[in-house]
């Protein structure tokens, strides 16, 4: 039997969705207001907060600086997002899969380098999301790696960070944490095929991988670059080695230790 639909419980569904959308969006604007009113008022606080002097000579001086942004509305995140992810795609990209995003977003208002960063945000995301997915089914994937399923392919098939699904076959095989760690710290110690599949997942991940070396190396590059701009605009800042040492001598450890601390009134 069709069923006929209610044209009344449709409108007023859409003009809910309304409402909702609009709460949240009030809601949004109420959070943003109030950080930026905590955050102008950082030097009147008392206490000051986390890594702020307590005495700052001269004292801070209101800054304003004009940062162009190019915003990506939301809908168009999506669609893009569709676009240049893959599922198990987490690796550094070939230049002909980067050529093939810049022609395929080529219609949209979002440049090359925004949309690879956006890429970056949502394979983060996936791996977050993806982890207890992968813990659960952890048994499963030791069966299919088992059977000769390659750790590329699981990645593939469950959209997980191959490094990731790695550790979730280890796990499934009853390894501790420690042990998974120390050994793909060390990675001579896995027999000859698990040696090769780690490899392999290595290459292919970017976002999980143990060896962070290239991340944090271009990590650091922009960080030089945010400090070197900001130094030549006058604005005064504190580094995060400096938080960190100033913490754990004061507190034991580090607790709050942001890349730069602005110790002026930045606008």
């Amino acid at each position: 039997m069709s069923q006929h639909k209610n044209p009344k419980r449709n409108r007023n569904r859409r003009k809910r969705r309304r409402f909702d959308n609009s709460n949240d969006a009030k809601s949004e604007n109420k959070v943003n207001q109030k950080s930026i009113e905590r955050a102008i008022s950082r030097f009147s606080q008392n206490p000051l907060p986390m890594g702020i002097p307590p005495q700052i000579s001269p004292p801070p001086m209101e800054i304003n600086i004009d940062w162009n942004t190019n915003s990506v509305p939301k809908n168009i995140q999506k669609r893009v997002g569709e676009i240049v992810c893959r599922p198990g795609e987490f690796g550094f990209l070939p230049e002909d899969r980067v050529q093939e995003i810049a022609e395929e977003i080529a219609e949209f208002p979002i440049s090359l380098e925004q949309a690879l960063s956006l890429r970056g945000a949502l394979n983060q995301e996936k791996s977050v999301y993806s982890h207890h997915r992968l813990m659960r089914r952890s048994n499963e994937l030791n069966r299919r790696y088992n059977s000769g399923e390659s750790v590329i392919s699981l990645s593939k098939r469950f959209d997980a960070p191959p490094v990731n699904t790695f550790r979730a076959i280890l796990t499934g095989r009853g390894w501790s944490k420690n042990k998974i760690k120390e050994s793909l710290k060390s990675p001579s110690r896995l027999n000859s095929r698990d040696l090769e599949e780690f490899e392999k997942a290595e290459d292919m991940d970017r976002v999980s991988a143990v060896n962070q070396t290239e991340t944090q190396n271009a990590a650091g590059i922009f960080e030089e670059a945010l400090f070197k701009y900001f130094g030549s605009i006058g604005v005064r800042f504190r580094r995060q080695e400096e938080l960190w040492e100033e913490q754990s001598r004061d507190e034991g450890r580090a607790i709050l230790t942001p890349d730069l601390l602005f110790l002026d009134d930045l606008r």
